[in-house]
């Protein structure tokens, strides 16, 4: 698919870029675990055809190009829902006609591409302050001295991408379970899951509630000549929703007073 292609290209631009980093040799292990566990996703994404035929592509293509707007709510409410995967059945309303194990491989495939960013990012800020000290590539003291200096900087930005590797590859071994689980369905044409269709009438519930809590604050809060902008940006304080969700809704509580 030209989408996950765009993707491995991306990644093997930052294999390229991180292998000529002053901090490559100690920085190697994670890297290539995060390169690997992108590849580890495509595979899961490759290894079961799901019953989408020529649609599919287009689907996991939809899907992944709204995962950075979505990624942020799904990850803020996991707890409340239970699971990465509950929680993106909730808001990523584009991967609605995806398997569970192409959902979660396709989150997996985003993350361990945030992750291999991470590290490679750092590794280049590392040597441009090098550089910018005219610190030479083969004056091991003076490097060794200067990451020294860097070690607070380092260990931070080392550990954000660090987590977000873990992410990403407790990510990938729900992808894997899911893809096993798919794999022994009694109906392999099934497009949704049991557990897909319960989120599906979950998220239903919980549209209709939220959207009773959005009227209620916008009866009691807002002015009703405000614009649909301004009442959706009140809204937002109270309401974990978009907001051109919100906008949405107070779109349609107007024209119910109209």
């Amino acid at each position: 698919m030209r989408c996950i292609e765009e993707r491995r290209s991306d990644v093997q631009r930052l294999l390229n870029e991180a292998s000529t980093a002053r901090l490559w040799w100690p920085y190697e292990p994670r890297v290539t675990k995060a390169a690997g566990c992108f590849d580890q996703a495509c595979e899961v994404l490759a290894a079961h055809p799901s019953g989408h035929g020529d649609g599919r592509p287009a689907t996991i293509a939809r899907a992944l190009g709204a995962l950075p707007g979505v990624r942020h709510s799904v990850f803020q409410y996991q707890a409340d829902y239970g699971s990465v995967l509950m929680s993106a059945r909730r808001f990523w309303r584009e991967a609605d006609e995806l398997q569970d194990y192409e959902l979660l491989a396709l989150f997996a495939l985003n993350e361990s591409l945030g992750a291999l960013s991470d590290f490679v990012r750092l590794l280049a800020q590392f040597d441009r302050s090098a550089d910018a000290e005219g610190i030479g590539r083969r004056d091991d003291l003076k490097e060794a001295a200067h990451r020294n200096e860097w070690a607070t900087w380092e260990r931070e930005e080392s550990g954000y991408a660090h987590r977000h590797l873990t992410r990403a590859l407790e990510i990938l071994a729900d992808a894997k379970l899911a893809a096993a689980l798919w794999a022994y369905n009694p109906d392999p044409k099934t497009v949704k899951s049991e557990e897909a269709k319960k989120a599906a009438a979950k998220r239903h519930e919980e549209t209709n509630r939220l959207k009773a809590e959005a009227l209620a604050i916008w009866t009691e809060k807002a002015d009703p000549s405000w614009s649909n902008e301004r009442a959706a940006k009140l809204l937002e304080a109270y309401i974990p929703l978009q907001r051109r969700t919100l906008s949405g809704y107070v779109a349609e509580f107007k024209k119910r007073q109209a």
